[in-house]
């Protein structure tokens, strides 16, 4: 049985003993918008992860800001000595319960980051996690009272894959990729957090966030999803303490075939909160995706401001995406809404920009990067912009493989 600790308005449990019940996840469905990801073979997955173990490389600095602490995270040392204070998602959300894949990551959670920033201190932190084969990766970030972090995790496939024979432009035959973050921003603190997720393209990604936070706490959270053959981001943001705010944006660049399903809550459940959801894609070849925003406000949530927009950007004729903004509000005091658009690049704009020397190529290219730009000049944390912006360029490659598809 865990011990239970109030850490600000947080509910967390000490020790890992017991906090994630095991279930039947072929039993469970696997939730999804527009996209069977319960074909992908789970039972194959949990035999090649028992046989041949670990294959994802975590990196620590070794050495951090003042009052920044962070520590490669093993299941085993969740009981230990100073690594005490960890929420038990579990028994909270039970969402391992209804979901086929987080119902795996249950079972064969492997090793993670546990970062925590310290009452008072401010800091910057860069970290990584590579993966050669199947990945089961848990995070714990803590931003202690008055705080102020700001942090980066990447995660993406090893570059020494092994090929795959059939298409040797693609690392390594299809793996699975589960990714669930906690992170509990407490009364004063602020979290600038990046997250990047750029796996092989052959690969299946499963990725979870859950955000709380305190009494005036700030968090702004830039998530780039760019890899895998098929890619779920799910994101709940839980405000919990008056006067705090949360700003979650998604930047998400699909190709080829791929498919991005992205999810992003934001839950009012006090009053005079704020929060701010706001996506963009961009999509080339015969890629897909699906994007829903949802809001909730609570009854007692009064003087809540909160609004959602998501955009996608068409490159090429035979690309499709579906955007789907939704709100709950059970207050009428609050201020709320939500945009919504799907489209292809302007032809106004590729016309001035040819006609100012430009070739269709580079007017492409200039036009998504500054479509990302809007979004990415929002985040306030350069070292954080600067990885997802590296992420975006690589990818404006595709766009010029694209070639004339759109006129």
């Amino acid at each position: 049985m865990s011990k239970r600790i109030a850490i600000g308005e947080c509910e967390l449990a000490e020790g890992l003993s017991g906090r994630m019940e095991k279930a039947d996840y072929l039993s469970l469905p696997a939730e999804g918008e527009y996209f069977d990801f319960g074909k992908f073979d789970l039972a194959k997955a949990t035999h090649e992860l028992e046989t041949e173990g670990k294959k994802n490389t975590l990196q620590v600095p070794t050495s951090f800001p003042s009052g920044i602490f962070a520590s490669v995270l093993q299941s085993a040392d969740f009981g230990k000595k100073g690594l005490s204070g960890y929420y038990n998602w579990h028994a909270s959300l039970n969402t391992s319960k209804t979901d086929r894949y987080l119902a795996w990551h249950a079972s064969n959670e492997q090793n993670g980051y546990f970062v925590k920033a310290a009452a008072g201190a401010k800091g910057e932190l860069s970290l990584s996690a590579q993966a050669s084969g199947h990945s089961c990766l848990h995070h714990v970030i803590v931003a202690e009272k008055g705080s102020k972090l700001d942090l980066t995790i990447e995660s993406s496939s090893h570059p020494d894959a092994k090929p795959n024979p059939q298409h040797p432009e693609i690392p390594g035959s299809p793996s699975l990729h589960t990714e669930v973050f906690e992170v509990f921003v407490e009364d004063d603190a602020t979290v600038n957090l990046a997250t990047v997720q750029d796996y092989a393209k052959s690969d299946f990604v499963f990725t979870h966030l859950f955000f709380r936070l305190g009494r005036f706490s700030r968090l702004c959270h830039a998530a780039g999803a760019f890899g895998g053959a098929a890619s779920r981001l799910r994101i709940q943001n839980h405000l919990l303490g008056g006067h705090c705010k949360v700003d979650s944006f998604q930047l998400f660049f699909t190709e080829g075939e791929q498919f991005s399903d992205v999810c992003s809550s934001t839950y009012h459940h006090v009053p005079d909160t704020t929060g701010e959801m706001l996506a963009k894609a961009a999509l080339t070849g015969k890629s897909r995706c699906a994007y829903k925003g949802y809001i909730k406000v609570d009854t007692g949530a009064k003087n809540s401001i909160t609004h959602q927009g998501g955009t996608a950007l068409l490159l090429s004729r035979e690309s499709a995406a579906n955007v789907m903004p939704a709100l709950d509000v059970e207050n009428n005091e609050v201020e709320a809404g939500h945009g919504a658009a799907v489209g292809e690049l302007s032809g106004d704009e590729m016309t001035y920009l040819r006609s100012r020397g430009l070739s269709e190529e580079e007017s492409r290219s200039l036009i998504v990067e500054g479509y990302f730009d809007e979004l990415l000049a929002k985040f306030p944390y350069l070292g954080g912009r600067a990885k997802l912006k590296q992420r975006l360029t690589a990818k404006m490659g595709t766009i010029k493989k694209a070639g004339k598809q759109v006129e």
